[in-house]
């Protein structure tokens, strides 16, 4: 694991950069931010006072944590929008850098079409740029109105539905598995974290977000515990199907370290198939149905000639680089694939027209390093989107050009430029913001 790139995200929140309108709300702005939200996405059904008030206690503890700060658009003392900004540190191909992420952006009904998503999204880029930070990330509303912005497709969700008997695993009792519970926070912490480390895509935990999912009375987390180590754990809850006798459990999150540790976690859910009709798990896994001995989903649809339904796919989270010259270049001490070669690599960045450019990058044995000028293999040319998604890993180089996104000037090198940029696997994400 190659070691964190040393920039101070954690800025007291005081002296975080503002404009004239975006700034950061303080706790008095807090309940406009809430209504604001409420009628922006309904599906939270923000209705009751118990609703808004569970809102605004979720807001408040934002400011006990330096590395959230709830931002607003302020016209005339009034707040007409709002966003949530994340520093984050996340493994990208085994190295651990800093990125941005931005959640529950939201714009006052009255005031929607006036670009304030813009003039908001605009300063978040600009606001982690202006810090050294080099790829931003979010879940989109709207994947095509962000990839306007320049922003690529991540690795798909899946969600798989199965019978629990139906997990073909060779054990059927565990011995390692034990409840957890707020007490084994740092532990359970530790876990995901040694994951995120060995893991392209993951962001590294929050002491707060741990804490919420062992406090949160909905949810039961198991863990598998070695010499009182937590090397693996499975948060699930319970979903009813309309009679009490009829439910489905929820897989929540599973992290794990090795297949050992899977294997018993997977063994404890199949022995509650007496309890359980249906299995929900959420994963980027497109290989999970191999565990399954009947891939057939509840759904059981049929593709023509005969592909049965195993799963649903989604597309979600997004990246975009939005310093490209800093991502090529040495100082982020990302490795790429064992390639040497040098590259002519011009990007079109509409929307950061600052991030627009061509640059000539020296790949030693997948180590970059920027030219001034000088001789190159070969140019290559994209849009900022299809960058970002292939410097992720969420698509190949070869994808890309075979679907005319990218150019290469010399086809003789575009196994190389794949191999270059390519990743074992698609980046892994289970932090939700």
């Amino acid at each position: 694991m190659a070691t964190v790139t040393q920039i101070d995200l954690h800025l007291k929140k005081e002296e975080r950069k503002v404009t004239n309108r975006i700034q950061p709300l303080t706790k008095s702005g807090i309940d406009a931010y809430g209504r604001i939200m409420a009628d922006a996405y309904p599906g939270l059904k923000i209705v009751s006072e118990t609703d808004r008030q569970g809102m605004r206690d979720r807001l408040t503890a934002t400011f006990e944590d330096p590395s959230v700060t709830v931002y607003g658009l302020i016209e005339n003392g009034r707040v007409l929008a709002g966003m949530i900004l994340y520093d984050f540190t996340m493994n990208v191909r085994g190295t651990l850098v800093p990125a941005g992420g931005l959640g529950s952006l939201a714009v006052d009904l009255l005031y929607r079409k006036q670009k304030l998503a813009k003039e908001m999204v605009t300063f978040y880029l600009k606001y982690y740029r202006d810090r050294g930070v080099s790829l931003a990330l979010l879940y989109p509303f709207r994947p095509d109105f962000y990839r306007r912005m320049g922003f690529g497709y991540g690795t798909k969700m899946n969600q798989y539905v199965f019978r629990p008997n139906g997990l073909r695993l060779p054990i059927s009792k565990w011995s390692h598995i034990e409840y957890l519970g707020i007490d084994d926070v740092d532990r359970v912490l530790a876990c995901h974290d040694r994951y995120a480390e060995a893991t392209h895509g993951m962001i590294l935990g929050s002491r707060g977000r741990v804490r919420q999912m062992l406090a949160n009375p909905a949810i039961r987390t198991v863990g598998y515990l070695r010499q009182d180590k937590v090397l693996g754990y499975l948060a699930f809850d319970f979903e009813s199907s309309g009679h009490f006798l009829k439910n489905d459990l929820r897989i929540r999150q599973l992290v794990r370290q090795d297949s050992a540790v899977l294997t018993e976690l997977l063994a404890f859910v199949r022995s509650l198939a007496d309890q359980f009709d249906w299995i929900v798990i959420n994963t980027q896994d497109t290989a999970f149905h191999h565990l399954l001995d009947d891939p057939r989903s509840r759904a059981s649809e049929l593709i023509p000639s005969v592909y049965h339904q195993s799963n649903t796919q989604g597309v979600g989270l997004m990246y975009r680089a939005i310093d490209a010259k800093s991502l090529l270049g040495e100082a982020t001490e990302i490795d790429f694939g064992p390639v040497s070669i040098t590259l002519k690599v011009a990007l079109e960045d509409t929307f950061m027209p600052e991030n627009s450019r061509s640059m000539v990058v020296r790949f030693d044995h997948g180590r970059a390093s920027q030219l001034d000028d000088g001789e190159y293999d070969a140019e290559i040319r994209m849009d900022v989107s299809d960058f970002s998604a292939m410097l992720m890993g969420a698509a190949t180089f070869q994808q890309l050009w075979d679907y005319g996104l990218a150019y290469v000037s010399e086809g003789t090198k575009l196994k190389d430029i794949n191999d270059l940029f390519s990743t074992p696997n698609e980046p892994i994400c289970m932090t939700a913001f």
